[in-house]
């Protein structure tokens, strides 16, 4: 009876392998500001000055994170859409701001011809921990950069102070920082949903630091969509997600291909 659970449990295995994949190198890169270099980077604990939070250390936590909901943990589930939803909210305040300051750079007498900019140097770096929403927030740090660089720009022509500039540049990575918050929220305690249900001693433990975990996420009804499958062997401690119908195969066909017509 073992031998054959066993085997079975191979056979779901290979099933489960075929079709992943992985990257044959570490995807890179490329900072073309100084504010986006200090985004990565950070800052450790220092006498005198805070800890701030690099951008490697939160791709190595939403990993972790993510590893977390596919152990069935509530709380990282919660953390999870507070990160894409900080994520989302970033975005759209870079794409706005990056859109007003390039009506700005653009500003002036239409005589007045400007080459394309181009950097004179970059810095490139390697993502060495990956998962679906850091890729996300890392396209978050290149519409910093973006508009950073704009900002630089806008100044260099003289369409903006000073003063503007540091304004401006400050709010580039207040922006920045606030998505990068929510993953502090989160810490692993190993705990599941049916630790919640039996009251275990992790989730006891996860209680005490991250507070009450409200209905909607224990019982898995509240989640990221960019969030990663729950276990199937668990107990029934949470709704099951609804199945996908015909009807939601054939929206999503005609979906697909309206946009393959433009």
């Amino acid at each position: 009876m073992a031998t054959q659970e066993s085997s079975q449990a191979r056979r779901q295995t290979k099933r489960e392998q075929v079709g992943s994949f992985k990257y044959i190198e570490n995807p890179k890169v490329e900072l073309l500001t100084n504010v986006a270099v200090y985004l990565w980077s950070g800052r450790e604990n220092v006498p005198g000055k805070p800890f701030i939070m690099s951008m490697p250390q939160l791709l190595r936590r939403t990993r972790n994170m993510e590893a977390a909901i596919r152990e069935d943990d509530p709380w990282a589930d919660k953390a999870y859409l507070a990160l894409q939803e900080g994520i989302d909210e970033a975005e759209q305040a870079f794409l706005a701001k990056k859109e007003e300051l390039e009506a700005v750079v653009n500003e002036g007498h239409s005589r007045i011809q400007f080459a394309e900019v181009v950097n004179k140097s970059t810095v490139t770096y390697e993502v060495r921990d990956h998962s679906r929403l850091g890729f996300r927030a890392l396209e978050v740090l290149m519409l910093a950069d973006d508009t950073a660089r704009l900002v630089m720009e806008a100044q260099h022509r003289g369409r903006i102070g000073g003063r503007e500039k540091t304004l401006l540049v400050k709010s580039i990575e207040s922006i920045f920082r606030g998505m990068m918050s929510h993953v502090s929220k989160w810490r692993y305690f190993g705990v599941t949903r049916d630790d919640v249900a039996a009251n275990t001693k992790p989730a006891q433990s996860a209680r005490e630091a991250m507070g009450e975990i409200e209905a909607d996420y224990l019982e898995g009804r509240l989640r990221s969509r960019f969030a990663p499958d729950l276990p199937t062997k668990r107990l029934q401690v949470s709704e099951e997600e609804a199945p996908i119908t015909e009807e939601d195969i054939q929206a999503e066909v005609a979906k697909m291909t309206a946009a393959a017509k433009g």
